[in-house]
């Protein structure tokens, strides 16, 4: 990638990593479950046999309860990953993502409302655990085994959210006892490897543009009405295409950790695109035009940042 096609990125520029420390943090959540799955190796092995194959030809994997017993559970984490991912930028292949001090307030909030979200979901569960574990049994019959299921004393242990905040590395950061000139030699490769994990970091924001106004410019361009009564109208799109740009407009602010003016213009110039809801646009078609050009136009500026 292009080493200026993010202006405000520069590993000797004012977003270098030592400024973006007070700038930004490292978030992550680590969120731990039950997964009410075991291998039966006696089945497994009756299967192999059964078939005339090798002893490891196959596995046969147990669903240890009904698929509705942890939807909810499930469903919550989900939801959780997706609010981190779309508040943050992606940091280095770790897991942890690059959080705006912009963005911590609404990123907290969000995050205890599905940590409890998650507590009571996980509570319901306990609370009905015996009679899931008893349906197992009538369900499974013959493959039940009561050793694969923890004691219902110890089952919320399986369970667990956790938030978790670092501060941004530096290069600075790096101390050890050496000659000076080596000293700074090591300095200067960090500090290029941490420039070049946030420029990566803001390609992503880049990208969630192009993907969202891309879709925005594709569909309303698309878009075929119908002509007479009975007709089908081609190329629908949902109100949800106008939300999308909306609710990424709102959030660049707060992904927008190295100051960059360009992003900020380019925010601006989405927030436009919402000024009409997708009714209009399906019934405007001089407006559904318009619309669907400055989409274009924004997403050839932001094809330029990703070249």
């Amino acid at each position: 990638m292009n080493a200026h096609a993010f202006p405000n990125v520069s590993p000797a520029g004012a977003a270098s990593p030592n400024h973006l420390a007070a700038k930004a943090m490292l978030a992550g959540i680590k969120i731990s479950m039950w997964a009410a799955r075991k291998v039966d190796q006696k089945v497994t092995d009756e299967t192999n046999r059964a078939h005339n194959a090798d002893a490891d030809a196959g596995r046969y994997n147990k669903a240890l309860l009904s698929k509705h017993a942890l939807s909810e559970i499930q469903e919550i984490a989900g939801r959780a990953r997706r609010e981190l991912y779309s508040r943050t930028l992606p940091w280095a292949d770790n897991g942890n993502r690059i959080l705006s001090a912009a963005g911590y307030d609404e990123f907290t909030k969000a995050m205890r409302k599905l940590e409890s979200d998650f507590a009571d979901a996980v509570a319901r569960f306990v609370a009905e655990y015996p009679s899931f574990v008893a349906d197992a049994k009538a369900r499974l019959n013959g493959m039940f085994n009561p050793a694969d299921y923890p004691d219902a004393s110890e089952i919320a242990g399986r369970f667990k959210f956790k938030r978790q905040i670092w501060p941004m590395p530096q290069d600075s950061d790096f101390r050890v006892d050496m000659t000076a000139g080596e000293r700074e030699r090591i300095q200067a490769e960090i500090a290029a490897e941490l420039g070049e994990a946030m420029r990566d970091a803001m390609k992503d924001v880049y990208q969630r543009i192009a993907d969202t106004v891309g879709a925005m410019a594709s569909k309303l361009a698309a878009f075929k009405p119908a002509e007479k009564k009975g007709d089908k109208s081609e190329g629908i799109f949902r109100d949800s295409l106008v939300e999308n740009v909306r609710e990424l407009a709102a959030l660049l602010p707060s992904l927008n950790v190295t100051g960059d003016p360009a992003l900020m213009a380019i925010a601006a110039r989405m927030e436009k695109l919402t000024e009409h809801d997708a009714e209009a646009l399906r019934e405007d078609s001089t407006l559904r035009r318009e619309i669907a050009d400055a989409a274009a136009e924004i997403n050839a500026t932001v094809s330029d940042y990703l070249a």
